[in-house]
């Protein structure tokens, strides 16, 4: 190609692109706006933001139906029959609540402790598959885990009770008037069934100056919009929102310039939706204040939002418009200012936002506290099959060797294998007897120790006889062993001390979990209202 036509062809393509630019460019040659409405269309989509999170209001219950499944676990069987496997048909009322004067509420109840009798009838359902035979759940250490585990449960049903009866009620409270109040500051109206031509409800009154202020066409953040956007015929013409300017012009005389809000609608639906909180809403407000600047003029300064104007006010000016805000300086008022005006309303909902995350946070931490409870239960429940065999009191005549020098534990009653104990004795499956094991009888003493013709030498606590102080010295790690009380002969006696107590990782779990289930009664959410 010559450099003649080369020159042409440089030529056109160069005119070409300087006719794409200017295209492109007229939209955006005079948006002076165009960062403010950008800040409009952050508060507009508040409107459709994410309130799933908010939505969630019920308490799990599955570690109350945990603790309900254990505790019946570990019940007498009285207790355990009272809630049979339903017949067919399933018996109306049931047994268990006939008499009731309250009788709703006792099938309810009916219901979730005949469902944790069905469950503990599964080994799969038990911690650790773990199911204990009648002998140790009647055991001192049984019930002992019964009632740790009883008291667990009641206060977890306390937590349950105390949260749907209060904090649940101020969720449900603020819900429903937190949407209404966000329509009502962005849009003025239910947003419900209403399309980008009708959405907003923006009066006009005489003109763009008398129209574009916070009591009339700026009452709501879309009529805000349209007042920083709008054109008008002869006296504002320029694009000054960009494409987000209405293609029509805007009658500020007539009754309701809403039309003028379809553009600006179609371009902010393009930001990214909000999760709703307090804090969120909170910033906007502030920023939209941090936006405002002042015009000072003679003896008025006008606050506004937009385009600087040349006037004391924001009335119509070609390629340039501002929203007029003074009514909103407390310097500028003349009285109090009410909370009627969009940004005031936009503060109400942060803080009934507020009310709602305080509880919110109630409420998880009442999870946390059933999760405990039951993390609890069922450490509690495993537990119980490590701790030994307490028997009841024993006394002298059980606890001393006697004159044969041997110490009946295995006898003939203990007719099953649970019955027999393994550490000290045999089970003939053949006589169905418990015989002791060899070599496990206690003999008695020498006679080469000059006691020939006395008892045979005591064991354990026995062994202190009468010797007070001998008996209230002996302990392990500081702990006594030994107990001295009065006999029915106003004499003396000792018994084994573990035999008034049960083991020690109960005994002090049990110390521990009574006071602090006493003295802690939850009132968290109160104290975060």
């Amino acid at each position: 190609m010559s450099s003649h036509w080369r020159v042409y062809a440089i030529s056109g393509l160069l005119a070409a692109l300087q006719q794409v630019l200017n295209v492109e460019a007229d939209a955006h040659s005079n948006a002076k706006n165009l960062a403010d409405l950008n800040f409009l269309c952050r508060i507009i989509p508040v409107a459709d933001a994410d309130s799933s999170h908010l939505a969630n209001t019920e308490l799990s219950v599955d570690s109350v139906s945990e603790l309900m499944k254990l505790n019946m676990t570990l019940s007498s069987e009285d207790w355990r029959n009272k809630f049979p496997k339903p017949a067919t048909p399933p018996e109306e009322p049931p047994a268990y609540c006939k008499g009731s004067t309250e009788m709703d509420t006792c099938k309810l109840q009916y219901a979730k402790w005949e469902q944790a009798a069905r469950k503990s009838e599964d080994k799969n359902n038990l911690p650790a598959k773990i199911v204990y035979p009648a002998k140790r759940i009647n055991s001192i250490q049984g019930r002992t885990a019964r009632f740790l585990i009883q008291a667990a449960l009641e206060r977890a049903i306390a937590i349950e009770e105390n949260y749907n009866n209060g904090a649940k009620q101020i969720i449900a409270k603020f819900d429903e008037k937190i949407q209404k109040k966000l329509e009502q500051a962005i849009y003025g109206q239910p947003k419900t069934g209403k399309a980008p031509t009708n959405i907003c409800v923006a009066p006009a009154a005489t003109d763009r100056q008398t129209s574009c202020t916070v009591k009339k066409t700026a009452a709501t953040v879309c009529g805000t919009a349209i007042c920083l956007c709008a054109k008008e015929s002869v006296s504002q013409t320029g694009q000054v929102c960009g494409e987000a300017t209405h293609n029509a012009d805007v009658n500020f005389g007539g009754p309701s310039v809403a039309a003028g809000y379809q553009s600006i609608s179609a371009k902010c639906s393009q930001s990214p939706k909000p999760t709703l909180t307090s804090s969120y809403i909170e910033s906007l407000v502030a920023a939209f204040h941090a936006r405002l600047q002042t015009k000072e003029h003679g003896t008025r300064a006008t606050v506004y939002l937009g385009t600087a104007p040349n006037n004391q006010d924001c009335r119509a000016e070609d390629n340039q418009a501002c929203v007029d805000f003074t009514d909103l300086s407390e310097a500028s008022a003349s009285a109090k200012i009410p909370a009627t005006y969009w940004p005031s309303q936009l503060m109400q909902v942060a803080q009934d936002l507020r009310q709602v995350e305080r509880v919110l946070d109630a409420k998880k931490q009442a999870e946390d506290q059933l999760t405990a409870l039951q993390k609890e239960g069922q450490q509690i429940y495993s537990q119980l099959q490590h701790e030994e065999d307490v028997g009841a009191a024993t006394t002298k005549a059980n606890v001393a060797d006697t004159a044969s020098g041997k110490t009946t534990k295995c006898t003939k009653q203990n007719k099953t294998v649970e019955e027999c104990p393994e550490a000290h004795c045999n089970y003939d499956d053949t006589t169905k007897e418990c015989k002791t094991k060899p070599g496990k009888e206690n003999t008695a003493a020498g006679t080469g120790d000059g006691n020939a013709g006395t008892t045979a030498a005591s064991t354990g606590c026995a062994r202190h006889g009468t010797d007070k102080t001998a008996c209230e010295n002996d302990k392990t790690d500081c702990k006594k062993n030994c107990a001295f009380r009065k006999g029915k002969n106003s004499k003396y006696e000792t018994e084994k001390f573990t035999a008034m107590v049960v083991s020690l990782s109960i005994r002090n779990f049990l110390f521990i979990y009574v006071a602090f289930v006493s003295l802690v009664p939850f009132y968290g959410f109160l104290l975060l209202l």
